[in-house]
């Protein structure tokens, strides 16, 4: 996908021509605007500019989010921060040598490193001994101004719910994708068996991201998680959820809670079913409906939906 064939930008286009407002696209698609008369709104991103700058930065920092919802008390992974050396002269923090170890120590040696504010799943590192963690930190310190260290938890199913001013538009299930042995083949066999019948698509991000043994041989009956995180980019598949539905109404109530710790209006909470219950994960202030338009039989009619709905609000239309 290229920045000026986004969801949004076609979206944007058909809220134009509905209410009489000009849009324009430039900066290689990720700028637009729309105007009539002396109003103009800037759309960055996926940001329409409903929510302050402060919720912007604040959900684009995993460690501050948990530290946010926790003074909230809202359910969540806990995510330690540790900041790149060359900020230490601006921080009182003395390193991160002790603090990293101790995290490792507090969440039993079984620890998702990541980059604080990466997105996508991408640069999601587990670390269950001392030198797969060194790595791990060292490699993300390449490029990230801050490391984020959190629980490694056997997650049943993540939902995410789409909000706008407490208001649930959308809830979808991200179910990991998965092999079921039969006693003989092994995973990598069973797994480029589905991708044969048709029944598994995997991206070359999503094969870089398997996480089970591939010459491993599970028994008959065995479901086998290919990997261990649930994004739809690396092979997950979604499932949609009734409103109304009483199997997502406390999933729905804790993604309120945590708009509401946030201070956002229009969001996206992810949130896992940890073995103690359910916890958000994070936050999302810019709303990225491309994987969900390309599952959903009338995925445009639904993206026009949840973005007309937020454009509304703005132009009070």
């Amino acid at each position: 996908m290229k920045n000026d064939d986004r969801v949004l930008l076609r979206s944007l286009a058909r809220y134009g021509e509905r209410h009489g407002l000009e849009l324009e696209v430039f900066s290689l698609g990720w700028i637009a605007t729309l105007s009539r008369g002396g109003r103009r709104q800037v759309v960055f991103g996926y940001d329409l500019g409903l929510n302050s700058s402060s919720v912007l930065k604040l959900c684009d920092d995993k460690a501050a989010t948990a530290e946010v919802l926790a003074r909230s008390g809202v359910a969540h992974v806990p995510h330690r921060l540790f900041v790149h050396p060359e900020i230490f002269p601006f921080v009182h923090v003395p390193g991160n040598w002790r603090g990293l170890l101790e995290a490792f120590e507090a969440f039993d040696r079984n620890v998702v490193v990541k980059d604080n504010n990466g997105t996508g799943g991408r640069e999601v590192l587990l670390a269950r001994d001392p030198a797969t963690y060194e790595r791990a930190v060292t490699k993300l310190f390449e490029r990230a101004r801050a490391v984020a260290v959190s629980p490694f938890m056997d997650l049943g199913r993540e939902v995410r719910v789409m909000l706008l001013d407490g208001e649930p538009l959308l809830a979808y299930g991200k179910e990991r994708p998965v092999v079921v042995g039969d006693g003989r083949a092994s995973n990598r066999q069973l797994i480029e068996r589905r991708i044969a019948e048709g029944e598994l698509a995997l991206s070359e991000d999503a094969w870089s991201a398997i996480s089970c043994e591939l010459g491993a041989v599970p028994a008959a009956g065995e479901v086998v998680a290919i990997q261990w995180r649930h994004n739809l980019g690396m092979g997950a598949r979604a499932r949609l959820y009734d409103l109304e539905g009483p199997e997502i109404a406390e999933t729905i109530d804790l993604a309120r809670r945590a708009q509401a710790a946030a201070g956002a209006r229009f969001c996206s909470v992810d949130i896992a079913a940890a073995p103690d219950g359910e916890r958000v994960m994070e936050i999302n202030a810019g709303i990225m409906l491309e994987n969900v338009v390309s599952w959903h039989p009338e995925g445009e009619t639904l993206a026009d939906r949840i973005y007309h709905a937020a454009l509304d609000r703005i132009w009070q239309v």
